[in-house]
C-alpha cells in the first residue's frame, strides 16, 4: 500500500507546472491537445491533477512545452 502512495505522489508532481509551462510556451489547451493528439479536456484534467500523460507521451509533451522531460517533474520556477 505504501508503494502505491509513493507512485501517486510522483505522478501528481508531473502536473504541478503544466499550466504555467503551457502558457509560457504560448499555447492554449486546444493547441497543446492538437499537438498531443488528445482532447482539450484531457489537457485540462492534466493541469488539475485529475489525469496524467502516458509515459510514451512525455517526450512529445516536453518538446511542445520547450522543456526537458526532467523539467516536467519540477515546477517552472525550479527549472533552468
Amino acid at each position: 500500500m505504501m508503494s502505491q502512495l509513493k507512485v501517486a505522489t510522483k505522478e501528481v508532481a508531473t502536473t504541478k507546472g503544466l499550466k504555467e509551462r503551457r502558457i509560457i510556451a504560448g499555447m492554449t489547451q486546444a493547441s497543446l491537445a492538437a499537438v498531443m493528439k488528445v482532447s482539450p479536456q484531457a489537457v485540462g484534467k492534466g493541469e488539475r491533477g485529475e489525469g496524467y500523460p502516458a509515459a510514451s507521451q512525455l517526450p512529445e509533451l516536453a518538446k511542445a512545452l520547450n522543456c526537458s522531460i526532467d523539467e516536467l517533474y519540477q515546477p517552472p520556477e525550479e527549472s533552468t
